[in-house]
């Protein structure tokens, strides 16, 4: 099922980075998996009031949520691709150049890369440029064009296609003394929010902005028909279609609250476009991208879990094609932390660090068979919790290099 997030006052997504009296809040740029997933996780806890405690948190754990993409006018957009930079000119004309492994180094030259055999990645451009600022997102149609077609087919990077971050909504509290009512002199704090208000650009504005979120089952997704727990299953079951269509939730830091709406045509938004039918295997079609479209969490670091860090190889997950590392582009990890209500681990939960949606991952297939549309937003994490969290969704596409 798929829900749209309409969120009524500023959300606050913050990162794992401590705040007090006097010291300002830091939010991230777009809401976290585990926002998401605990607001949904809430609710789905209120409902399910007819199994005991453990059973109950077991059973929500289960529940898979992907996402949140911002929606605009039933049009779903998710992070852009790293591998992607604009120049603009001295005659203010705008140029697309797209990052990608090289071929080869140079004689008598190298590079200090993380790991053996990995190459690095530069812009196909030999001019010395500062890149421009994009946009944060870009539409289903924008993505899925640069990911099958990219540079080699005349590439228009439409900017009535692409959206901006939320702007930021930034407020000064103070500390309310519960006995007397009164505010306590030097006792301020900020804290800065989502506004999804203006969420697109200045001249494109809408009054009001949504997130689309899928909420599935896991088990049944990924385990056999024979191999289930009908039990587990049906109870499973029975807590999603407990939850309503239409409700009012908090979301995110200071309990702001958001409206969740069911809606079914979603669906459409999610699947992958049936006129880009790709398969990669072992030849000439062999190349392949994967970009994040929400942060990933390995063990590794910033090396996907399924990757061997000396043959760079492994099996895709979702698949049983083995591909070869060749080169990647990601941005500056991202502190992902939250908030636990589990009994025995209240409080703050540990600070992780999660590559961040929009890198680019080029692999070679060398052994089997892999359709875009099987891993078309699944996840490429390993641990399972990050998996039911909506954490690695990838997006796939032609690689060129």
């Amino acid at each position: 099922m798929h829900y749209r997030i309409t969120p009524i006052d500023p959300v606050i997504s913050r990162d794992a980075r401590t705040f007090g009296a006097g010291s300002p809040m830091h939010v991230l740029s777009w809401p976290s998996q585990t926002l998401i997933a605990g607001a949904v996780r809430s609710v789905l806890w209120k409902i399910s009031s007819n199994q005991n405690e453990r059973t109950r948190l077991e059973l929500i754990k289960q529940v898979k949520i992907s996402g949140s993409f911002p929606v605009v006018n039933k049009i779903i957009y998710f992070p852009r691709a790293l591998d992607i930079i604009q120049s603009i000119d001295k005659d203010k004309l705008k140029h697309i150049w797209q990052i990608r492994p090289m071929k080869a180094f140079p004689d008598n030259s190298g590079a200090d890369m993380p790991l053996e055999g990995l190459l690095p990645a530069e812009p196909d451009s030999q001019d010395d440029f500062k890149p421009e600022k994009l946009d944060a997102f870009w539409s289903m149609d924008l993505m899925t064009q640069w990911l099958l077609d990219g540079k080699n087919n005349n590439f228009t990077l439409d900017e009535n296609k692409t959206l901006a971050s939320p702007s930021l909504d930034e407020r000064v509290h103070v500390y309310i003394n519960p006995e007397s009512g009164t505010s306590l002199d030097g006792k301020l704090f900020s804290t800065t929010g989502l506004d999804f208000t203006q969420f697109n650009k200045a001249n494109n504005t809408f009054s009001q902005g949504q997130m689309s979120i899928n909420i599935t089952n896991s088990e049944s997704e990924s385990m056999p028909e024979e191999s289930r727990d009908k039990k587990l299953c049906m109870s499973i079951d029975d807590l999603l279609a407990e939850l309503p269509e239409k409700f009012i939730a908090p979301v995110g830091g200071e309990r702001r609250l958001a409206e969740f709406s069911r809606y079914d045509d979603d669906y459409t938004l999610w699947k992958y476009p049936a006129n880009s039918d790709l398969k990669f295997s072992r030849g000439e079609n062999n190349k392949l991208r994967l970009i994040l479209a929400t942060p990933a969490i390995f063990k590794q670091g910033w090396l996907p879990d399924f990757i061997n860090r000396v043959s760079l190889t492994g099996t895709l997950p979702g698949t049983k094609s083995k591909v070869k590392l060749i080169s990647a582009v990601t941005d500056r990890w991202l502190p992902v932390s939250g908030w636990g209500y589990e009994r025995g681990r209240e409080g703050p939960k540990p600070m992780r660090r999660a590559v961040p949606s929009g890198s680019v991952y080029f692999l070679e297939v060398i052994e089997g068979s892999i359709n875009i549309k099987d891993i078309w937003l699944k996840s490429i994490c390993q641990d399972k919790q990050d998996i039911n969290d909506g954490f690695g969704l990838v997006l796939a596409g032609a690689g060129q290099w």
